[in-house]
Formats: structure tokens, sequence, C-alpha cells
């Protein structure tokens, strides 16, 4: 009787839908009595935080984000799951690129468009090599967790500010229009109408919330961060003026402070938005950071 496949966690980091599925469907499929089931993200940022929380046996990475480009983007994976084998994506054959990427840690590099038997062999080459155990669990590295919010999983204060001033330096450099928007939260359960945060329990919980809607309502190219307990960001890269920002915003604010379930009751959400621009309000980060929280009021904690 025929065995069953051995089967594989792939994360595949792809922002082409279209490659990612055909991708995908090609992997599903049996190679030498092995397949690999395929759990697709298009952001770094995605990839991170499902390398933290989920079984993942190898990754297909495309170097090519809306979060990051080029060679950081593989050097940002290895550093936070380094014992988990990395395969490089790519659409052009570079054999200089593809040295370098191995230099960095990458097990392969492949170009897209391979045949299936090509990939499926590539991906098993670099589990073996990399001598992955399967039913082991993959922990967040150290460089992981001192740059991202560990309730969320989004980029904290840290990362943040290292984004924020490559951003700040871009716009300068290339006379891109850049926004920062903060979000301060404010949240009370049901009878309390004081308007004071209520424990750690009621800041848990709508932070968690927060940072789904947020997800679901963020531009791939812009960088969302929890910056501190009260507060996310967001790095609005090539904005409009403040003007049609803000049009945007009521909706955005709108959604974010519609009432949070929680174990039977709801809890009430006030959002408090602060906007600034580069060059109009400031040049450089920390000033750019203080006309925003200045703009939506002091920055907690």
């Amino acid at each position: 009787m025929d065995s069953e496949p051995r089967s594989h966690a792939v994360l595949l980091v792809e922002d082409n839908p279209d490659d990612a599925t055909l991708l995908a469907i090609n992997l599903s499929k049996e190679v030498d009595g092995h397949r690999f089931d395929v759990k697709h993200v298009q952001t770094v940022d995605a990839a991170l935080a499902l390398l933290w929380s989920s079984k993942i046996d190898v990754v297909l990475l495309d170097l090519a984000l809306p979060d990051s480009f080029g060679m950081g983007t593989l050097e940002m994976i290895v550093s936070a799951a380094p014992t988990i084998p990395v395969v490089v994506l790519t659409g052009l054959a570079d054999d200089e690129a593809a040295v370098q990427a191995c230099a960095l840690g990458a097990q392969d590099y492949i170009v897209k468009g391979a045949v299936n038997s090509a990939m499926t062999r590539a991906l098993r080459q670099a589990l073996a090599r990399h001598n992955v155990e399967r039913g082991g669990e993959s922990e967040p590295t150290t460089a992981f967790r001192t740059t991202h919010d560990p309730l969320t999983g989004l980029p904290n204060r840290f990362l943040f500010m290292d984004r924020l001033n490559n951003a700040v330096a871009r716009a300068r450099r290339y006379r891109d229009p850049l926004g920062l928007l903060t979000l301060r939260l404010w949240a009370a359960s049901d009878g309390d109408t004081s308007g004071e945060r209520s424990g750690e329990w009621t800041r848990e919980a709508v932070a968690a919330e927060m940072a789904r809607r947020l997800r679901a309502r963020t531009r791939r190219s812009d960088t969302l961060a929890r910056i501190n307990p009260d507060m996310f960001a967001l790095i609005l890269e090539r904005a409009e003026d403040k003007e049609a920002v803000r049009e945007h915003l009521g909706g955005l604010v709108k959604a974010l402070e519609a009432p949070v379930p929680w174990s039977g009751s709801r809890i009430s959400v006030r959002i408090q938005p602060g906007l600034a621009f580069c060059p109009q309000d400031a040049g450089d980060t920390e000033s750019l950071l203080q006309v925003a929280v200045a703009d939506g009021g002091e920055l907690s904690g």
C-alpha cells in the first residue's frame, strides 16, 4: 500500500497574488513522496509575525516586497528565525545575487518559473541541509523580540523609529511626500463613563483588536507600529497633502471606535489622532513625531 506523502509547512512571502497562487498550486502537488502546505503572506511584517506564532519548516522568500527590498529583506528573516531554512525566490537569474544571498544565510536561490520538480527538490534540499526536525516549534529570537510588540506582533517603537529615520531620509532626498499618523487610545468598559483607562485587561483587549482593524485598513506600503501601550503610529509613504489624508481619517477613526466585544461585555473606545508631514511640519524624525503627538495629545507611557 502506498504511504502518505510527507508534508512540509512552507511560508511563501510574495506580494504578487498571481505568482503566489501558481506557486501554491504547484507546491501542493506530490513529488517523490513530498508535498508542501503553503502559508502565504505579502509583507515582511506579516512573515515575521507568522514565524513567531506558527510552525514553519521552510521559507520561500521574494526579496522585493512592499515593506522591504533587496538583501535587507533576507537579513531580517534570517535574523528573526535562524533555525528555519530560507530559499530566495527571484524574477531574474543573477549569479552574483545568488552568491550574496547564500552568504547572508539563504540555503538556495530559485528563479520564478522553475519547473515544479526543481522547486520541490530545492526546498527539500534546503530542509536537509538545515537539518530541521519536523514537529519542532520555532521560537522567536532575541532580535525579533526586541523589535516587535509581543501582544500584537507589530513593530515596536525601536523598529518604528529606525523605519521612520529611513522614510524621512528618502522623503528629503527624493522630495516624496511623507505623512506620520499617531493614534492614541482611551478605553472604558460598559458602565464606566470616566473615560480613563480601566485596567490592564482593557488595554490588552483593545490593543489587540485595534491592531487587527488597522492591519485591515493599512496600505501594504505603509509601516504600522505600536509605539507604546496606548498609541499606534503609521508611516504614510508617498502621502497626499494633509487635507486629503484628513478626509480619509474620519472614516478610519469611526471604524476604530466601534465597541470592542470582550468577555460578554463591550469596551468603549475613543481615538485621538495626530498628523504631521515632512517637510512641511518638520524635517527630522524626532521633530516629526513630536508634532504628530502634539496634534493628537501628549504621548503617554
